[in-house]
C-alpha cells in the first residue's frame, strides 16, 4: 500500500514538473520574459528546494538563459546532493554538468572533471542513448578519441535507431573525421526520414555540395531548410556562401546576406544544451 502511495506522487510530482516546464517555455519562448520565468523559478524552489529536477532545470535555465555558470555549477551540485531515486533523472543531471564543464565559454571549465562526471552518467544508466551521444561528441570534439566516440554512436543508436539528432551527428563524424561518405549519407537520409522538418538539412546540402558535387540537389536542401526556419543563422551563411562561390550569383548572395545580419538568433530553450541533445529530467 505505502509503495502504492508513493508511487502516485512520483507520478504527480512528474506531471507537475512537466506542466511547471512548459509555462516556463512558454515564457521564453512566445513572451520573451526571462525575468518573469525567473521570478517562476524562484517561486518553485522556494517550496521545492530539495527537488533534484526542479533543481537540474534551473541549473540549465541559468547556464542557457543567464550565462552564469557558476551559479549553474552550484545548482548541478545542489541536485546530485539530493541522491535521487530515480536513475534516468541522476544520469541526466551528471551529464548536464558534463557538458557545462565542458563548454568552451566556461571559463571554469574542466575537460578532465567532464570526463569523470560522463563516466559516472553512463556507470549509473550503461544504455543511457543521450548519455551516451553526449559523451560521444565529448571524445569526438574535446579528447579526441575517435574510436571510443564511435563506440558510443554506435551503443546509442542500438539503444535507439530511430534517435535523429544522433544519426545527424554521427553521419558528420563519419563524413569529417572516418570519410566514409557511404555510410555518411545513409545516416544523414534515416535522420531526414525520421524528421524531414529538421533545419539541420543545410548541413546535408554542404555534404552533397562537397563531396557529391550535386548543386542541384545541395541547393534543393538548403532552400528546405530555410523554409523549415528562415532565421537560422547558419542554415542562411551557408547558402549565402554557396550562391556566391558555386552559383556565381553575387546579387541573390548579396539578398541573402542581407537576411543573415537581419536574423536574430533566438535565446537557447532553457532546457536544451548548445550543440548537444536536450538531457531533460
Amino acid at each position: 500500500m505505502q509503495k502504492s502511495s508513493y508511487k502516485q506522487s512520483h507520478e504527480a510530482d512528474r506531471d507537475n514538473i512537466i506542466f511547471f516546464m512548459r509555462y516556463v517555455d512558454f515564457l521564453l519562448d512566445v513572451r520573451k520574459n526571462k525575468d518573469k520565468a525567473q521570478e517562476c523559478y524562484d517561486l518553485i524552489l522556494k517550496n521545492k528546494g530539495k527537488n533534484a529536477s526542479y533543481l537540474n532545470q534551473y541549473a540549465m535555465f541559468l547556464e542557457n538563459i543567464f550565462k552564469d555558470y557558476v551559479k549553474a555549477e552550484e545548482y548541478y551540485q545542489r541536485a546530485l546532493e539530493v541522491e535521487p531515486d530515480d536513475k534516468a533523472l541522476r544520469a541526466a543531471i551528471l551529464c548536464n554538468y558534463a557538458m557545462l564543464l565542458e563548454a568552451p565559454e566556461n571559463s571554469r571549465g574542466n575537460s578532465v572533471k567532464a570526463n569523470e562526471y560522463y563516466l559516472q552518467a553512463l556507470k549509473v544508466e550503461p544504455n543511457n542513448a543521450t548519455c551516451l551521444h553526449c559523451y560521444a561528441i565529448f571524445l569526438e570534439n574535446i579528447r579526441k578519441d575517435y574510436d571510443k566516440a564511435e563506440e558510443c554512436y554506435k551503443r546509442a543508436l542500438k539503444v535507439e535507431p530511430n534517435n535523429a539528432t544522433c544519426l545527424h551527428c554521427y553521419a558528420i563524424f563519419l563524413y569529417t573525421i572516418r570519410k566514409d561518405y557511404d555510410k555518411a549519407e545513409e545516416c544523414y537520409k534515416r535522420a531526414l526520414e525520421i524528421e524531414p522538418k529538421n533545419a539541420v538539412r543545410h548541413s546535408y546540402a554542404v555534404f552533397l555540395c562537397t563531396i557529391r558535387k550535386d548543386y542541384d540537389k545541395a541547393e534543393e536542401y538548403y532552400q528546405r531548410a530555410l523554409e523549415i526556419d528562415p532565421d537560422d543563422i547558419v542554415g542562411l551563411c551557408r547558402y549565402t556562401i554557396f550562391l556566391y562561390c558555386v552559383r556565381n550569383d553575387s546579387v541573390t548572395a548579396e539578398e541573402y546576406y542581407a537576411r543573415t545580419r537581419q536574423a536574430v538568433k533566438p535565446e537557447v530553450n532553457h532546457s536544451t544544451k548548445s550543440g548537444y541533445p536536450v538531457v531533460s529530467s
